[in-house]
């Protein structure tokens, strides 16, 4: 609030590094409610001290996630209730900066989307966690490129044992996970210990945790970063519980 003139109720949801507000490419936003928005980072190039309008956004939904993109790159989005559609960003034409988006995926009334991943080459896996600990890796070539609006593919099995997914990252053999509970701890995981498998799989029971405990959020982050430190409240970093893959 030191910082920025937001409304009450109002939240960060992400920060974008950019060099310049004049650079080539776009931004693209994605709610809750699957609408997409694509917009020229060009038109954010005369910011206020109020800030800009980014999305005309309705009462009922609020705004996900936020990443750059080339103009030609694909885009991956994920739902809460395991589902996964993925195409390419020129099914997004450009819009100003007040405009509410088009329709991404096709989705249950139950399901909501919970994240995106801006894809620039097919040599990764995409990983996939639910609230319960359950997580898998999926080599990105088995989603195949989809139009826009679409039902998308299964990226999880979802069942109440899993529970509902809370977090996709692109990742490779080099990179460790960091997951953070509900119970305040983060779990640190390194991706060369999980094996790529399909995706219509439930996969393995990653995190240990408490009764009542659930996985809230995922992060990517460099090998050798804190390894086998402290985190930054004071909890040791734990190793994955492991168990069979489904």
């Amino acid at each position: 609030m030191n910082l920025l003139r937001i409304e009450p109720g109002e939240r960060i949801r992400k920060i974008l590094p950019v060099q310049e507000l004049t650079t080539e490419g776009y931004i693209v936003m994605v709610s809750k409610q699957g609408k997409i928005k694509k917009t020229s980072i060009s038109e954010f190039s005369r910011p206020r001290s109020t800030g800009l309008i980014a999305l005309t956004i309705d009462p009922d939904d609020e705004l996900i996630d936020v990443n750059f993109t080339t103009g030609s790159n694909d885009i991956l989005l994920s739902t809460r209730k395991g589902k996964a559609i993925r195409f390419n960003e020129d099914q997004v034409r450009p819009m100003g900066r007040p405009a509410r988006g088009v329709k991404s995926i096709t989705m249950r009334r139950d399901d909501s989307l919970i994240g995106m991943e801006v894809i620039s080459d097919g040599s990764r896996t995409l990983l996939t966690i639910t609230e319960n600990g359950f997580g898998k890796r999926s080599p990105l070539s088995e989603y195949p490129v989809h139009n826009r609006g679409g039902q998308g593919v299964i990226t999880i099995k979802h069942s109440e044992q899993t529970g509902d997914v809370v977090g996709i990252q692109m990742v490779d053999d080099p990179d460790h996970l960091l997951i953070l509970t509900s119970g305040g701890r983060i779990i640190r995981i390194k991706m060369e210990e999980i094996s790529a498998i399909g995706r219509n799989t439930r996969g393995r029971y990653l995190v240990r945790m408490s009764e009542g405990e659930k996985v809230v959020d995922v992060a990517r982050a460099e090998p050798g970063d804190d390894e086998g430190g402290p985190t930054e409240e004071g909890e040791t970093q734990e190793e994955p519980a492991g168990g069979e893959e489904a």
